[in-house]
């Protein structure tokens, strides 16, 4: 038939099926190709989902910096990145769109032979090479994204050395990315050898090629014809437009796309079915009841094997963009042969499931043995300032018998509240760096004094928030289990963590002795949550979430797998297993000991409620009980133990919240649980699970259903951020607590901010601004999406009210005590971008450009004066921290602008804090000094 032919009207019956073709007027090809791009919905949709997450999301991006400490091992990963690129991701876009435009290419238009040819080969062939474009965006963007070392005489050693490798890394991952897209523009190279290879299985064997072909029509077609008796590639199918040659090629492409989709299929199904295994606790129990010990070198060996083998992180975005293809093809072939919406009624279907089975989004609960039931014994408030006092030496030195407003009371101990901001890993890391460098260097100072307290003795309550939830978690874990540790055995399990920051940049050295003689609480914790959370939570949205797996009784949520991944990343570095692990403890266990020695601090998890936005705290301290003035120590604050000890009329529910509720009350362990005093005595929640509830961000963690006594939904936990990102609220009120308590008790708040953008003036100016105004904002004036953008209010008002607690918490807890400075911050500085990329790549062949090259190196460990927002970088907010990330956050630790507040919490923790600065500077700002004249303040300023 000519191509040039501008109309043909034919009817003419087709032998092999009955249908009639109806031929009608020619369509252009513009329109023919927004045709094909629609059909092939699916891959567009991942493509686009790529190039967004490359393009736009420092979380993706931070993914690319994941070097690998040994070259190997870095080789051996790397080729896995390309390799399940290839077969997981790109081919399934290629085969996916195929499919689907073979089996509809006569219904958008496709009326030549040429134009087959385009739409169906040369196309689909094309989203391959968009695929690795967007990866080599990613690349750029990252490079420009990478964290900027500190200045070498305020940094951390490891930076510089950390940048130079990854730098190295990112420039062989663009050099190999551009040798792939080249390969692919130039000839479809990765799916070259297809042809050749089913034409051997038309020689060998004949009858699997035509079963396959007569199972595709079968399932994409509503073919009445006789399939079997027509030959081996069905030709009477074929439409009188195209050559045979054409048609077998296309025969040839089905046989081999279903064949590799029922590897991908198995593929994936075993992934799952690892996954499940990995993370189900029966088969934790079975290993860790036959008693067999593993010895330092066959973990370190798994360790090894698991990291680089195993699909994670850049691995696994591959994963995430390809894996769900196979699936929308075979729905989108049986949508059209049977003319039924399949994809849209599973999606009704999977709603309609949380009518019978609730939407398996409970949070995790563990009934307590009487063994357990014995070790609970919350304290009240005023029970805990008593043991605080006892730990912290208030009474040793005689404090108790001083009144108030006696000036010897700046002589004694005074309790410390740490408030930690929301923000993931980036949030956790931070926080426990925090709180482990002070616990260090408390413990070095008890050494030269001995009147001087450990951290922990006189830090009284962490309130904290997300990520930071997190951090503290572990602090508290550590405190319980370090000093337990040999330490040769610490080290070797800090020697496993290969995405700890420091083994990396110590890569190829004798990085056995880096630790030396020691391994701090700082080292101990930064490694362990060096880890990588982010993979299990995105596999259990995948494998649990998405097929709602989840919601059946026993089978753990996304939430839950990354609760676990928490509970094992802790045991494998202090040598546990996970059911041993403080994180899988019961809450109610974490309290303030019995005796001095024991002190812990208390605990409060920042959580928010669905229902009414409230806030919702989880701690193992009674709250409700009325404080010494008849006030209660948080106004409009529910206590997560006193939903769980409701009692909901089950009478009155709705019809269909009772048929919702029945399958979970026969399996939840908080049905019939039994309390005392407001807290639950026969089940509780683990620590995991405690943090967890506080860190359900946006999109990463599902909300967590709380239910009562009766198995009874009564109200939902998300992100404590929704409420309050800063955790200053509870901190404020935990303060006033203390003084309604004890007036004579001076609090001291240390708010840890991880955010960059909250306090720019103070980095860039080099001082501290007592009123900080926010800077102006250019508000678009193209507002394609209508009112849609009016949702980002919510977002935007929790950062601004979490902001404006943060400068205002200082002012409240000085009015507390009567105009004493008492709190200090702890922030993150922002960094400048700077585009180094290729002044790098050029310097390795032009000798002028490498000395650019190392003057461009020196003027990155140069802090700028100003600079724009623009010209900030984006720092990751997720489950995963990079290693060049984590140096940056070690050294903001240690950085000039936070060595102030250190200095003034050590000072707290030493005996006659307020007289002991005369002459010098006071590190909290107690004392003024009106004997030291001007032009010495200045000098010593």
């Amino acid at each position: 038939m000519s191509d040039t032919a501008a109309t043909v009207t034919a009817t003419k019956a087709a032998p092999a099926t009955g249908k009639k073709v109806i031929r009608a007027e020619r369509i252009s090809f513009a329109r023919l190709l927004i045709r094909a791009l629609g059909i092939s919905f699916a891959s567009i949709i991942s493509l686009a989902l790529a190039f967004y997450a490359f393009y736009a999301m420092p979380q993706v991006q931070d993914l690319l910096f994941d070097a690998k400490p040994y070259l190997a091992q870095e080789f051996i990963y790397w080729a896995g990145f390309y390799i399940v690129g290839i077969f997981l991701w790109a081919l399934p876009l290629v085969f996916t769109a195929r499919l689907l435009l073979l089996q509809n290419f006569d219904e958008i238009g496709v009326d030549s032979e040429d134009r087959f040819r385009f739409i169906i080969f040369r196309l689909p062939s094309m989203y391959v090479v968009f695929a690795f474009l967007a990866v080599l965006i990613g690349i750029l963007t990252a490079a420009s994204n990478l964290p900027t070392p500190s200045p070498l005489h305020l940094g951390n050693p490891a930076e510089g050395p950390l940048r130079d490798y990854i730098e190295q890394h990112l420039i062989t991952l663009f050099f190999v990315t551009l040798v792939v897209l080249v390969l692919v523009i130039i000839r479809n190279f990765f799916i070259l050898g297809y042809g050749k290879q089913m034409q051997g299985l038309e020689t060998k064997n004949p009858a699997a090629f035509k079963k396959t072909l007569i199972r595709f029509e079968k399932l994409a077609n509503k073919v009445h014809a006789d399939l079997d008796a027509m030959d081996l590639h069905l030709t009477q199918l074929k439409p009188d437009f195209l050559s045979m040659e054409t048609w077998i090629a296309a025969q040839r492409v089905k046989v081999f796309m279903w064949r590799y989709m029922s590897w991908v299929w198995w593929i994936i199904l075993a992934l799952i079915a690892l996954h499940f295994i990995s993370y189900s606790e029966h088969v934790q129990g079975l290993f860790a009841a036959t008693g067999v010990p593993s010895s330092d070198w066959f973990s370190s060996t798994m360790n090894l094997i698991s990291d680089t083998l195993s699909m994670k992180r850049a691995v696994f975005l591959h994963v995430l963009f390809g894996a769900w293809l196979p699936f929308i093809a075979f729905l989108a072939l049986l949508s059209n042969r049977y003319q039924f919406p399949f994809i849209a009624t599973i999606i009704v279907v999977a709603i309609g499931l949380t009518l019978f089975i609730s939407d398996g989004h409970d949070m995790r609960v563990i009934p307590l043995d009487a063994k357990q039931q014995a070790k609970l014994n919350p304290p009240s408030f005023q029970d805990a300032v008593s043991k605080w006092k006892a730990a912290s030496g208030w009474n040793d030195r005689g404090c108790e018998q001083i009144p108030a407003e006696d000036p010897r009371l700046k002589d004694c101990p005074r309790p410390i509240i740490v408030a930690g901001e929301g923000g993931g890993s980036r949030a956790a890391f931070l926080t426990a760096s925090v709180l482990g460098s002070l616990e260090d260097q408390s413990l070095d100072q008890v050494r030269d004094d001995s009147t001087a307290r450990p951290f922990h003795k006189q830090l009284f309550a962490i309130s904290s928030v997300s990520g930071s939830s997190v951090g503290a978690a572990f602090y508290i874990g550590a405190l319980q289990r370090q000093s337990w540790v040999p330490l040769e055995k610490l080290k070797k399990a800090l020697y496993r963590q290969r995405l700890w920051f420091l083994n990396v940049a110590n890569a190829g050295k004798d990085n056995e002795k880096f630790l030396h003689d020691a391994v701090t609480y700082k080292d101990a914790l930064q490694a362990t949550l060096s880890n990588d959370f982010l993979s299990p939570v995105m596999m259990g949205y995948l494998a649990r979430d998405v097929p709602t797996l989840s919601r059946f009784p026993m089978v753990l949520d996304r939430a839950g797998v990354i609760e676990t991944a928490w509970e094992d990343a802790f045991a494998d570095v202090y040598g546990l297993s996970r059911q041993k692990s403080p994180l899988s403890a019961p809450l109610q266990t974490f309290i303030a000991g019995e005796t001095p020695d024991k002190w812990m601090p208390l605990l409060f998890f920042n959580s928010t409620s669905i229902e009414t936005g409230r806030r919702i705290l989880i701690t193992p301290t009674k709250i409700n009980a009325p404080l010494k003035d008849g006030s209660v120590l948080f106004a409009d604050t529910y206590d997560l133990h006193e939903l769980v000890c409701s009692n909901k009329n089950v009478a009155n529910l709705r019809l269909a919240d009772k048929i919702a509720r029945f399958l979970p009350s026969i399996f939840s362990p908080l049905s019939g649980v039994e309390c005392k005093d407001g807290k639950p005595i026969t089940a509780d929640i683990r620590l995991s699970t405690a943090v967890s509830l506080s860190s359900r961000s946006p999109f990463v963690s599902p909300h967590a259903n709380i239910r009562d006594k009766n198995a009874q939904v009564v109200d939902s936990a998300v992100d404590g951020a929704y409420f309050d990102n800063s955790g200053a609220i509870t901190a404020i009120e935990i303060a006033r607590g203390l003084k309604v308590t004890d007036e004579r008790l001076l609090p001291f708040v240390v708010q840890i901010s991880n955010e960059p953008e909250w306090f720019p003036e103070r980095c860039e100016n080099g001082r501290r601004q007592s009123v900080l105004r926010p800077p102006l904002q250019d508000e678009a004036d193209l507002k394609s999406l209508g009112t849609f953008g009016n949702i980002f209010t919510v977002n935007a008002t929790r950062i601004a009210r979490s902001y404006e607690t943060i400068i205002e918490m200082p002012r409240q807890i000085s009015a507390m005590n009567n105009g004493v400075i008492s709190g200090k911050q702890i922030y993150i500085c922002p960094q400048r971008k700077e585009n180094f990329f290729w002044g790098k790549i050029v310097s390795a062949s032009t000798p002028d450009m490498r000395v650019r090259s190392l003057q461009m190196q020196r003027n990155i460990q140069v802090t700028t004066k100003e600079h724009s927002a623009q010209g900030r970088k984006s720092v990751s907010l997720s489950w995963w921290l990079s290693p060049p990330l984590q140096a940056y956050l070690d050294a903001q630790v240690y950085s000039r602008h936070n060595k102030r507040t250190r200095n003034c919490v050590l000072s707290l923790l030493r005996s006659n804090t307020a007289g002991q600065y005369f002459g010098r500077r006071d590190p909290c700002g107690f004392k003024a000094r009106p004997h030291i004249s001007r032009r010495r303040r200045i000098f010593e300023r």
